[in-house]
């Protein structure tokens, strides 16, 4: 488990280019494809607790007036501060203004305009407003004012359905479809993926090449990804594409013409995958309703293959100008690593206990925590570093 952490310097920071970044105090290379490789030390133990200031939560009897979520498929913090979160079973995306007063909802199960099979999550293709994605990846567009314009298919070409995708502000979209050829299959292997970058129009721009879709577990009534394996993430920052497969601590910078301009690398130790699937075994375990139930799950638990190598971190978020891994463990509490968008290391930070982390924003948090009878509810927090003794 990672322990690297540095003192937060929280100001408001924009968005800067590949091209005028400083990494001064790394040691930085060029490869012979002209790539720029940047390695960090282990960052010291020597930042303090970043401490939460809670804004608003919404979702529970004593919050929000009419508000009670079923499941939260995704949340995202606007530029003017107000907040978008997509409840998974109503099929509905809900607006909140700043302070957390609802702004506005909409939407509802079904597959027509403004309708929602099945919520996959929330970004921005467009310069203003969000989008919404559906379950074939379909576009539900708003503005600004969240209020819902239109619905738009993405335009790609016929073949593995879509695994994993990603749009920047301009409409394009990297894309990552299934390798059917291993779906099904029983016990640990490893699914394979192209990443393409694509024009709005879903023509081709570059192909970023083979990948680990993701390391999976099959069983006869169903599979999923391994809870301690590799898989390729990726989001933009500004237009930029961030990749991440979990083989080291830290992500490949593509340029907008599907060039690979850098890799940031943050020098930690290997994962034991032993002690974490131990970790995973015990945590599942403890979640069981009875002993008998326990009884019949660790067998299956304990058969489990391993991949040959932890992941290094567990989910990844990209924004203008964060990007975020959290740290590969199961512990009851998430721990995040915090990049900027030039690649410089701003440290870690560990959410409250039990909340999940949806979006960051500069200094605001946005989560979801758990309530009585395990009801979610979105909680936005603004949050700051404790001074150290003596400052």
């Amino acid at each position: 488990m990672m322990r690297t952490l540095i003192v937060f310097v929280l100001v408001t920071i924009g968005a800067c280019s590949p091209e005028v970044t400083q990494h001064d105090t790394a040691p930085t290379r060029t490869d012979s494809a002209g790539v720029r490789i940047v390695e960090f030390p282990p960052l010291e133990d020597s930042s303090p607790d970043t401490q939460f200031t809670e804004v608003f939560r919404v979702g529970e009897s004593l919050g929000a007036r009419d508000i009670l979520f079923s499941r939260l498929a995704a949340g995202k913090i606007l530029p003017d501060g107000s907040v978008v979160v997509a409840d998974a079973e109503s099929r509905e995306v809900f607006v909140l203004s700043a302070d957390g007063s609802l702004v506005r909802r909409h939407g509802r199960e079904g597959e027509g305009p403004g309708e929602y099979e099945y919520i996959r999550g929330i970004g921005q293709c467009a310069r203003g407003g969000f989008t919404v994605f559906d379950l074939h990846w379909t576009l539900s567009v708003y503005d600004d004012n969240g209020e819902f314009v239109e619905e738009k298919a993405t335009r790609f070409d016929t073949g593995a359905p879509t695994y994993a995708l990603a749009c920047d502000h301009s409409g394009r979209f990297a894309v990552m479809r299934w390798d059917q050829s291993v779906l099904g299959q029983q016990g640990f292997h490893v699914a394979m993926a192209h990443l393409r970058l694509l024009e709005p129009d879903g023509s081709e721009i570059f192909d970023l090449g083979e990948r680990i879709g993701s390391e999976r577990f099959g069983r006869p009534t169903g599979g999923g990804p391994h809870p301690v394996g590799r898989s390729t993430r990726f989001g933009f920052s500004g237009s930029d594409l961030i990749v991440a497969d979990g083989t080291f601590f830290g992500f490949e910078r593509w340029s907008a013409d599907g060039r690979l301009a850098e890799i940031v690398r943050l020098n930690v130790p290997p994962l034991d995958p032993d002690v974490l699937m131990a970790a995973y075994i015990e945590q599942t375990l403890a979640r069981a309703p009875d002993e008998e139930t326990r009884r019949r799950w660790r067998p299956d638990l304990e058969a489990m293959g391993l991949p040959g190598q932890a992941s290094f971190f567990s989910d990844l978020r990209v924004s203008d100008d964060r990007v975020l891994m959290q740290e590969t463990s199961f512990d009851t509490r998430e721990r995040w690593f915090e990049f900027h968008s030039d690649g410089t290391p701003l440290g870690e930070f560990l959410l409250p206990a039990g909340a999940k982390l949806l979006d960051v924003r500069e200094d605001l948090v946005l989560v979801e925590e758990r309530g009585e009878l395990d009801v979610p509810r979105a909680v936005l927090y603004s949050r700051a570093a404790d001074q150290a003794p003596g400052t």
